[in-house]
């Protein structure tokens, strides 16, 4: 292919482009991470969906329950796991309560993540999804 905007290479280049789409459109079903724990151990991997547009994930966590529940993200395939943080690197909470809340979005493809969930007594219930 020259640089000369021919028919030809107009048609070649519109092939590659609608290949490229097709990659980046491939749908990616994001399937909620639902279950309930009465011992501690860590749940997922949780895979989300990152075609835009973005979409928060959500965390809920009933029961009655004492202990808590962290967030892991992991960028390996869960080799390393490593707690969210805010924009100064402070980690991001621990919650020891029921919530219900978007907690984070995420738009790299291949992340995954994992709740570590440390009960003293009592099962929480959870839901991690898009």
């Amino acid at each position: 292919m020259t640089g000369v905007a021919t028919r030809e290479n107009q048609a070649e280049t519109l092939t590659r482009l609608d290949a490229i789409l097709g990659v980046l459109a491939a749908p990616v079903v994001a399937h909620a991470l639902t279950g309930t724990r009465a011992v501690s151990g860590t749940a997922g991997p949780f895979t989300p969906d990152v075609r835009w547009p973005v979409k928060p994930l959500w965390l809920t966590l009933s029961g009655n329950f004492t202990g808590s529940v962290q967030l892991l993200r992991s960028t390996d395939g869960g080799v390393t796991k490593l707690p969210l943080t805010y924009g100064d690197g402070t980690a991001k909470p621990v919650w020891t309560t029921t919530l219900n809340a978007a907690i984070a979005e995420e738009t790299v493809a291949g992340a995954t993540y994992y709740l570590v969930i440390t009960l003293t007594s009592g099962s929480v219930t959870y839901r991690l999804d898009q």
